[in-house]
């Protein structure tokens, strides 16, 4: 009887550590998910701020463009060398 006890105790000893093991092995690998997420999530915001910077130097550079061109419309030399384009359309 004494023995039979043992054996049902070692036997269920045994599934208990298997049980246990198998949901430590679990929780390593959703920790080890939660980890790749939470990088996951830091790259993409990293790429977030330096595609920001990135159009915000494309925009002023942009920007730039726009006060030179404005600049240049105001400019004798495109007036004179529109005129001269003019002249030169209606004499063709």
């Amino acid at each position: 009887m004494w023995f039979a006890i043992i054996v049902i105790l070692a036997i269920g000893v045994g599934a208990l550590s298997t049980f246990l093991s198998h949901k430590q092995d679990m929780e390593k690998i959703r920790l080890k998910q939660i980890d790749k997420e939470i990088e996951l999530e830091r790259l993409k915001q990293e790429n977030y701020l330096l595609e920001n910077e990135e159009m915000q130097k494309v925009l002023d550079r942009i920007k730039a463009d726009n006060r030179k061109i404005e600049a240049e419309k105001n400019s004798p030399w495109l007036i004179q060398e529109t005129r001269e384009r003019q002249v030169t359309k209606t004499e063709d």
